[in-house]
């Protein structure tokens, strides 16, 4: 009877591993997808591809991060207001699923690069946002200061501070972006699954300030 039922638990885990592989492998083709996308449509429906993943993994925060990062992508790609309130919306509402202990950097800097890209919608969004801002990107930087999406969030929120001319970017602030650029070629997460955007973000953001 006890190797039945130890037997049954085995056949249990060797399909939920063989699940868990075929999601990694999915997650890992979306995500490269993700970095050469072609349309909006492209885009929408690999939001829908990261949200079943999520839906079949809830425990990972891997799998909740890009079900978020897709809707940002989505909410900067978008010319349509109303979609891109409702796609920050969405974002907001999956960042709720994040768990205590998802505490890694880049958890709380894809909250900072959501609650940035609120803060940009609306005339005084910093005053509005910037403390809680400021509190997820050094939440970040204590864990990682070196990571480039770190340093791309600060530029952003740098950038708007109220006593700051708008479009009024001196020199030192321009070779610090394109020291950000170089940062994203050395920068390598061990795993492929980790996050990696940003290099297209940071040379959209120099050449709009130069």
């Amino acid at each position: 009877m006890k190797i039945g039922i130890s037997i049954f638990f085995l056949i249990i885990s060797s399909i939920c591993y063989g699940q868990n592989e075929k999601d990694n492998q999915l997650l890992k083709e979306s995500i490269r997808a993700l970095n050469t996308l072609r349309s909006q449509d492209d885009l929408r429906t690999l939001t829908v591809t990261f949200d079943k993943l999520s839906q079949s993994n809830p425990s990972n925060w891997l799998y909740t991060y890009y079900t978020v990062y897709s809707r940002l992508k989505s909410s900067v790609f978008t010319p349509n207001k109303e979609d891109i309130d409702n796609y920050l919306s969405q974002a907001e509402k999956c960042i709720l699923k994040f768990k205590d202990t998802d505490d890694n950097e880049e958890v709380f800097i894809l909250k900072a690069f959501h609650l940035i890209l609120k803060m940009k919608r609306i005339s005084d969004g910093y005053n509005l946002y910037g403390n809680e801002i400021t509190q997820q990107l050094e939440l970040a930087g204590i864990r990682n200061p070196e990571n480039p999406r770190y340093i791309f969030c600060k530029t952003l929120l740098n950038q708007s501070k109220p006593e700051e001319v708008q479009f009024n970017i001196d020199a030192n602030e321009i070779n610090s972006i394109e020291k950000m650029i170089s940062l994203f070629y050395n920068f390598q997460n061990a795993d492929e699954l980790m996050p990696s955007w940003g290099e297209q973000e940071s040379t959209m953001l120099l050449k709009f300030n130069k």
